[in-house]
């Protein structure tokens, strides 16, 4: 029995225990883009490169408002009076005995000059005179204290008091703002490395340059700061939060492969690349690789793919090397 078996099995065809197995697989076609950027989302913050908060340095009672909303004033202009009575007529009298004491001195220079009037005498007209100059100088700064005045050239802002309301030095009066506008972006600590000044970043219809980077990680938020300037922003809000795109990569001709693509063997990328044979038939290559950065769901490969190459895009760790594969599209 045991000699029937062993000549039935030499009798079998060869291919019964040679058959080949053949891997259905999906693969892509490689072709370069031609351009491929990585693009970081991030929250910033606009503001104005200057920017003031106004505010009485004095109490009194709303007189006037001289400005409106979003007009342009010169630095050193009065954007808001206060009632200024007491402080004017002070100012006034300062004014008045400064020019009375400036008189009498003149008057009397040429009789001191003659001998009539004693050097004492004299020299105490001086120190009146000094006296009221200083006296002047402090009711200046009074009446100024009910005035308050543009630090900068710029825009007003929307006035936040009323005619005849009572404010005083803590209150809020006014603002002015003036661009270019800055834009600072809080980049988590795991990416700060590959932000650098110069590149480009998008916020709303928008486009500026990185100027600065910081390179400190807060210990609190774990994240660095960069910053960027625009020179207009029209519709923007100071202070606002608001997303930046900013552009950490960019290369022409760069060849893209799908993510799923890529497998690891021995710490190391690899891809399986389809390989036609003279006959029509199909074999599996793989390809050690070197992969750059990655965006939505893409991968860079720097070396081992070439334009034109067809890829396994799905699983393909399965498939073996030098594998009879059917591509399916």
């Amino acid at each position: 029995m045991h000699h029937i078996l062993v000549a039935l099995l030499l009798c079998l065809p060869a291919f019964a225990f040679n058959k080949e197995e053949i891997f259905v697989v999906e693969a892509r076609v490689v072709r370069p883009v031609p351009k491929f950027e990585v693009v970081r989302r991030y929250v910033g913050t606009i503001a104005p490169e200057k920017f003031s908060l106004l505010s009485p340095k004095g109490s009194g009672t709303v007189a006037r408002i001289h400005v409106q909303a979003g007009q342009r004033v010169k630095k050193d202009e009065i954007l808001i009076s206060l009632k200024s009575d007491i402080e004017k007529r002070s100012l006034n009298l300062a004014l008045d005995n400064l020019t009375l004491v400036t008189k009498a001195l003149m008057r009397n220079r040429p009789l001191f000059e003659a001998g009539d009037i004693t050097e004492t005498d004299f020299e105490k007209m001086q120190k009146e005179l000094t006296q009221a100059g200083s006296l002047l100088e402090q009711q200046r700064r009074q009446v100024e204290s009910v005035e308050i005045r543009s630090p900068i050239t710029g825009v007003a802002g929307v006035p936040r008091v009323k005619v005849g309301e009572t404010i005083g030095p803590g209150t809020t009066a006014i603002s002015v703002t003036d661009g270019p506008f800055s834009l600072v972006i809080n980049i988590p600590g795991s990416q700060l490395a590959e932000v650098n000044v110069g590149q480009t970043v998008r916020v709303k219809s928008l486009t500026a340059t990185i100027s600065a980077v910081e390179r400190t990680i807060d210990p609190v938020t774990r994240s660095g700061f960069a910053k960027a300037i625009l020179l207009s922003c029209d519709g923007c809000i100071v202070n606002d939060s608001v997303y930046a795109h900013l552009t950490v990569h960019e290369k022409p001709n760069a060849i893209l492969i799908d993510r799923n693509a890529v497998f690891y063997r021995n710490a190391k990328p690899h891809v399986v690349a389809v390989v036609s044979a003279p006959d029509g038939s199909k074999s599996a290559d793989i390809r050690e690789v070197v992969v750059g950065r990655e965006q939505e769901g893409q991968v860079e490969v720097i070396t081992g793919v070439n334009d034109g190459d067809e890829i396994v895009i799905a699983n393909p760790k399965r498939v073996s090397q030098g594998a009879k594969v059917r591509v399916v599209k």
